[in-house]
């Protein structure tokens, strides 16, 4: 059996999982903005993009706290039906 990890170590890990996360938001909310209301023009018919929803944005869940069952939730709260679990 493997020797736990110590505290510290696992405070570190946890951290730069954290950070890496925080930096991936970042990194994608402007690109999934664009794309949203792109989408969301399209499907209303229109041919461009109302500036009332320039202001829509994405609301990102803290990466403080893991849970894949949350991710779920919400790709199915989209409509999108087909994620395993």
């Amino acid at each position: 059996m493997a020797n736990p990890q110590s505290a510290d170590a696992y405070i570190a890990s946890r951290e730069e999982l954290i950070a890496a996360a925080e930096a991936a938001t970042d990194d994608w909310s402007t690109p999934l903005r664009r794309t949203m209301v792109r989408a969301l023009a399209m499907r209303n018919g229109e041919s461009d993009v109302p500036a009332e929803w320039l202001t829509i944005a994405a609301k990102w869940r803290s990466p403080m706290y893991l849970s894949c069952r949350a991710g779920r939730r919400g790709v199915e709260a989209v409509g999108c039906r087909s994620v395993a679990g």
